[in-house]
């Protein structure tokens, strides 16, 4: 359970009070006007928090300067392609569950490489990583706030080979900070969308929209939204 600061004593006495009579009871409960307050969200409320400028990474052949926690991407099973690029990885992954983030979400991203040989350690001029954080909250009737999640897209680009396209490594979205109040589930998923080519064949630029998509569930409402946004090989990261 999330503790609210600024809460008075006798506020706090009321919730405890409200929680531990759905614990416990038998039969039907019957909510009062605060409880019903406190269950229902108000609003919800997305913030950009911090993004970062791109930064050269000088990796060529031997990269022996990349960072050496970036995974190869599976190649045995593609999502699709266009042209000369083979998009790999993941289509949809679980980001938060029952309000937790997943356990699994390191290990998802998505990749946009050249289908003739889609190694990036054997391709040049990664920049990165780009990073983009926002902030999504949820405040109920009575003004607390009652869902918190900070996530982050990020990835790398501008990978060529051959000295030719801006390719990307590894976007991914990912979150390690979600909390919600008693009462309360959030779930979130990231899911890839919209492949395309954003520059000519012999010299291809990669695009795709990541959307993220959230829903809070409680006694007495649901709500649901979503975030995209778009990815481009040259490093270009818009809001959708």
């Amino acid at each position: 359970m999330r503790s609210f600061k600024g809460i008075s004593g006798l506020l706090a006495l009321t919730l405890s009070t409200f929680i531990a009579s759905i614990s416990f009871a038998e039969g039907p409960k019957t909510f009062s006007a605060f409880e019903k307050d406190f269950l229902t969200i108000d609003k919800i409320s997305l913030t950009e928090t911090s993004s970062t400028s791109p930064v050269a990474i000088p990796c060529y052949v031997n990269i022996k300067n990349c960072p050496t926690t970036t995974p190869q991407p599976k190649i045995d099973n593609p999502i699709g392609s266009i042209g000369n690029i083979i998009y790999i990885g993941e289509q949809l992954w679980k980001i938060v569950e029952a309000g937790k983030p997943s356990a699994h979400i390191v290990s998802n991203s998505v990749s946009a490489l050249p289908k003739e040989n889609p190694d990036w350690t054997q391709m040049s001029y990664w920049q990165g990583p780009l990073i983009k954080s926002y902030h999504l909250e949820a405040v109920n009737n009575l003004g607390f706030k009652v869902v918190s999640m900070d996530y982050k897209v990020m990835g790398y680009y501008g990978g060529k080979w051959k000295d030719k396209g801006q390719y990307l490594l590894n976007l991914t979205v990912i979150t390690d900070n979600a909390s919600v109040a008693w009462g309360y589930d959030l779930r979130a998923t990231a899911e890839l969308q919209d492949l395309v080519n954003t520059a000519d064949e012999n010299n291809p630029v990669p695009g795709c929209t990541l959307q993220m998509k959230w829903r809070i569930d409680s006694f007495f409402k649901h709500d649901e939204g979503s975030h995209s946004i778009f990815v481009k090989g040259d490093g270009t990261l818009r809001d959708l």
